[in-house]
C-alpha cells in the first residue's frame, strides 16, 4: 500500500508529506491547526482496471436492452481461448497507454491530520 496525501480530503496527489506542507506554505496556509489528509492506496494492475468477461457480459446486456431480446449470450459464451486473446490485446493496450504512470485505488481509509506548531517550525528552519 502507498500513503498519499491531500489538502482537501478528496484530491489525493501528494506522495510525500513534505509536498503537502510546501503547497500549504506557498498558499500561506501552513499554520498550526491547519488540516490535511492521508489515505492508503493500492497500485492497480491492468486486470483490476478491466475485466474481459464482465465486458462481454455487458455487451450481451446492452444488446438485450437495445433489441428487446430476452436471452442473448453470444458474447458471454465466447470461448476461453478468444477471451485470453482479447485479454492480451486489452491489457497490452492499457499498459502501453499508462506507461510508467501509476494508477491507484483508495482503500477508503482516510485520516485527518492537524498541523502542529513543531511541524510549522521544522518546515521553516
Amino acid at each position: 500500500m502507498t500513503l498519499i496525501y491531500s489538502l482537501d480530503g478528496s484530491e489525493f496527489r501528494h506522495e510525500d508529506e513534505g509536498d503537502v506542507f510546501a503547497e500549504m506554505a506557498s498558499d500561506g496556509n501552513l499554520v498550526e491547526g491547519a488540516e490535511y489528509f492521508s489515505a492508503d492506496f493500492v497500485k492497480m494492475r491492468p486486470e483490476n482496471i478491466f475485466n474481459t468477461n464482465r465486458f462481454l457480459e455487458q455487451l450481451d446486456e446492452t444488446i438485450c436492452d437495445e433489441a428487446n431480446l430476452d436471452d442473448y449470450t453470444a458474447f458471454a459464451d465466447t470461448p476461453e481461448s478468444i477471451v485470453n486473446e482479447l485479454n492480451e490485446v486489452v491489457f497490452g493496450w492499457i499498459t502501453k497507454r499508462l506507461g510508467d504512470y501509476p494508477v491507484y485505488r483508495c482503500t477508503g481509509n482516510i485520516t485527518t491530520h492537524i498541523v502542529t506548531k513543531e511541524q510549522v517550525a521544522d518546515y521553516y528552519e
